[in-house]
């Protein structure tokens, strides 16, 4: 017993020396992500600010657009410019796609243990955030506003995870996901020490993000409010191995049912997803 509880010290203390590693060498975020957070907790601004300080940086605002204008999220007809798209999504809706366009480009992501491309990664929380609005917006769109940038953030810790399985543990990890996808949590923890929502709260605070945003994130492995319970069920559904996957889904209803989350409009959210999307 005593030899165990040593190996695990010593396996947990490998663990956080690495991690500390991975941390360092995460580049810092543009000043722009700064910026942005203070806007979106002022009381008071003009359109003509968030414009200065989106155009600062054209790579995101060509993101913003291509999002905008996506079969996901376009609202009928083309948006031609940053303007337009602030009138139509509103100040806080683009200017957390422009700080989650930051962190996802500041990012270098390692994705290979998941066998998912970045792209199907970026995807999967364009889709997460997408259902969520559609679940929720009518009933609360100051909730949902609060929890876009957490939607496609919570589980950026994974680009960390191909780094921090041991050598030769590879096709192990790799196996028990696909052979256990529900447990995708708590294989990250055995294989790594840590759960991937645990490496993304490492990740935010090496970035000094706002305490606000960190703790909607910080609950999500064990919920304990409306959002982090939200946020745990979106995590569910968009599993990489398994995404909106007839288990996932039974997994979700069974966790909104039990907490009484309005299930009818997320049946109806997840099929107007669905036609939205290439998911059968």
């Amino acid at each position: 017993m005593l030899i165990y509880i040593q190996n695990l010290i010593i396996k947990k203390s490998y663990f956080m020396k690495r991690i500390e590693e991975l941390i360092e060498q995460i580049p810092p975020l543009p000043k722009m992500v700064y910026k942005l957070l203070d806007i979106k907790k002022s009381d008071s601004f003009e359109i003509s600010e968030v414009l200065e300080i989106l155009e600062e940086n054209h790579y995101v605002v060509s993101k913003i657009m291509k999002t905008v204008n996506s079969k996901l999220f376009r609202i009928n007809t083309s948006i031609e410019t940053l303007q337009n798209a602030i009138s139509l999504y509103g100040i806080n809706f683009i200017s957390s796609l422009a700080i989650v366009e930051c962190i996802n480009s500041t990012l270098r992501p390692n994705l290979e243990l998941y066998s998912i491309s970045p792209k199907r990664f970026f995807e999967l929380n364009e889709y997460s955030c997408k259902l969520m609005m559609l679940w929720l917006n009518k009933k609360d769109i100051l909730f949902v506003e609060k929890l876009i940038i957490p939607a496609f953030i919570q589980v950026i810790g994974r680009f960390l995870v191909s780094n921090l399985v041991e050598i030769g543990k590879e096709n192990k990890f790799l196996f028990r996901l696909k052979n256990e996808p529900e447990n995708i949590i708590e294989i990250e923890k055995e294989f790594t020490g840590f759960t991937s929502n645990e490496l993304s709260l490492k990740i935010l605070e090496k970035w000094n993000l706002d305490s606000d945003l960190i703790s909607l994130i910080k609950n999500v492995d064990n919920p304990n409010s409306k959002e982090s319970l939200v946020l745990n069920i979106l995590r569910r559904l968009f599993n990489p191995i398994n995404s909106l996957s007839k288990e996932s889904i039974e997994e979700a209803f069974m966790l909104a049912n039990k907490y009484d989350l309005d299930t009818n409009s997320l049946k109806n959210a997840l099929q107007e997803l669905i036609s939205l999307t290439k998911y059968e």
